[in-house]
Parts: C-alpha cells; sequence; structure tokens
C-alpha cells in the first residue's frame, strides 16, 4: 500500500521556489560551459570602436603639427624664386616634402583618403619646387644670354665704330 504524501500550500511555494532556484543556477552554470569561450559581439564592436576614436584622434593630433610644414615648405618654394639657390635651402625643402610624403604611413593603413591627400600634397609640392628650380634656371640662362648679347652689341659697335673709320679713311685717301 502506498501512501499518498499531501503537501500544504506553504510547502508547495518553498518547493515551488527551490526548484525554480535550482533551474536558475543550472541554468547559469551551462550558460557559463557553452559560452565561456565565445568572443562577445559588445566586446569586439566596442574594442573596434575605441580603435577608430584612438586613431582618429591621433591622426588629427599629428595634422596638426604636419599642416604648418606644409605651409612653410610653400613659402620656402615662393621664397626660392627670388633668392639664389643654395644647396642647403634645396635639401631642407626636399627633406620636408618628404617629411609630408611620409606622414605617419605606419599607424594608419594607406588606403586612408586623408593620407592620400597628404601624398598629393607632397607630390604638387614636389613638383612646384622642380617647375620653380626649372624656371629660375631658364630666367638665369637669359640673364646670361643678355649679358652676352650686350657684350656682343658693344664689341660690334665698336668693330662698326672701327670700320666706319677705316672705310672714311680709305675713302678721304682715295679722293
Amino acid at each position: 500500500m502506498e501512501e499518498i504524501i499531501k503537501l500544504n500550500r506553504k510547502e508547495k511555494k518553498q518547493y515551488f521556489a527551490y526548484l525554480g532556484i535550482l533551474f536558475f543556477v543550472v541554468s547559469l552554470m551551462l550558460m557559463w560551459i557553452i559560452f565561456r569561450k565565445a568572443p562577445s559581439p559588445f566586446y569586439t564592436t566596442n574594442t573596434l570602436d575605441e580603435e577608430l576614436l584612438a586613431r582618429n584622434n591621433y591622426f588629427l593630433m599629428r595634422q596638426k603639427e604636419v599642416l604648418p610644414l606644409c605651409d612653410s615648405v610653400f613659402s620656402k618654394i615662393t621664397a626660392l624664386k627670388n633668392m639664389p639657390s643654395t644647396v642647403f635651402i634645396e635639401t631642407d625643402i626636399k627633406n620636408d616634402i618628404n617629411a609630408v610624403n611620409n606622414f605617419d604611413e605606419s599607424i594608419i593603413p594607406s588606403k586612408d583618403p586623408r593620407l592620400v591627400a597628404f601624398h598629393q600634397m607632397a607630390l604638387f609640392q614636389k613638383l612646384y619646387f622642380e617647375d620653380v628650380l626649372i624656371l629660375k634656371k631658364k630666367l638665369q640662362n637669359i640673364d646670361n644670354f643678355k649679358a652676352q648679347l650686350d657684350k656682343c652689341e658693344i664689341g660690334y659697335k665698336n668693330n662698326q665704330g672701327l670700320i666706319n673709320q677705316l672705310n672714311a679713311a680709305d675713302r678721304a685717301k682715295g679722293k
């Protein structure tokens, strides 16, 4: 004969709470065992966002250092038009152009459009510098040719005057 056990209301509530707590603890343990090695999607997204913000802040900080260099290179090249060129000034300008061209390639990927802009700026500065040097050499050659032409004209006028004197002397003798 089996005896039927009957629980009162309070015991039923305690038993239900016990089963609920047991279910919750077992569920947590199973979730921890199953998902302990799984990467968190929130962690990777936050990490990527933090890295992106850090790179952007670093780029903005470095950009503030390089932009004055770009301006100074242009002013040096413009000033080079009116002053005699020296190897020191030309080397200084070339080094500054290379500094602009090599702006933080190691930190930020090279396909970043902000870096492409600095590479194009450096390329333009290099071409502008070469054009200024070519223009300066051409102007110097023009000045040299003008000086040589003036010397030739003076010599030609002197020789022409001498020939005219000789011709006048020959005519005077012939009459």
